[in-house]
């Protein structure tokens, strides 16, 4: 089989390398976690497969085990309501460009009601970003975006985003800017903003209040 085929018949790998100056390399295929067999002895199962590569063609494969737990549903856990959709990733490519990524989602609607698992969720996200900017390679001065529907959500619910959107310079938030601005939401336990329903004389919804 050739890379061309695995990926056909497995789709795109959970992790991998595969660059065109590499004479081998190896995909990486994990089972779906909730899937897993239900141990709570901690056992060893099957967790997934190893598929190796040389000049292009299949040269092995070994499967892999793990005693991770298996995922369940967490009952009475919040559902997200953000509708967003994510740009597709070669996870074969062994390049993954946070920044392109982000300012690769589209938000159709910016000003929806989001609830504490969405905004949870944004803030992951920024949280990525500023752990991706400060790996050693990284650009430090690294910047999103102030138009991309990211910045744009976040904007509508964090009023500490909103301010750092309107100062943006030529259209680009810092990295590190939006990372210190969300940190005590996301580490030291601040409340969330909340919508207050009153409306403004010219019939529009005023912004996020922080609470004291």
């Amino acid at each position: 089989m050739s890379y061309e085929e695995v990926v056909k018949a497995y789709g795109h790998p959970n992790l991998g390398t595969k660059n065109q100056s590499d004479k081998s390399f190896h995909l990486f295929y994990e089972l779906a976690p909730e899937k897993k067999p239900v141990g709570p002895a901690r056992n060893m199962y099957p967790s997934g497969f190893n598929v190796f590569l040389r000049d292009g063609k299949v040269e092995n494969w070994s499967h892999n085990t793990s005693n991770a737990p298996r995922a369940e549903k967490v009952v009475g856990a919040e559902k997200p309501t953000l509708i967003a959709t994510l740009p597709k990733m070669d996870h074969a490519s062994g390049k993954f460009d946070p920044v392109a990524f982000v300012e690769g989602i589209t938000v159709p609607n910016p000003m929806q009601d989001l609830n504490h698992r969405d905004l949870s969720d944004l803030l992951s996200v920024v949280a990525m970003l500023a752990t991706n900017s400060t790996e050693p390679a990284a650009d430090r001065n690294a910047t999103l975006s102030a138009n991309c529907d990211f910045i744009k959500t976040l904007a509508n619910n964090f009023p500490e985003i909103a301010a750092l959107r309107e100062n943006a310079t030529d259209g680009k938030i810092p990295i590190k800017a939006l990372a210190d601005a969300t940190h005590p939401y996301t580490f030291d336990g601040k409340p969330f903003p909340t919508k207050t329903k009153k409306v403004k004389p010219d019939g529009t919804n005023q912004p996020p209040t922080v609470p004291k």
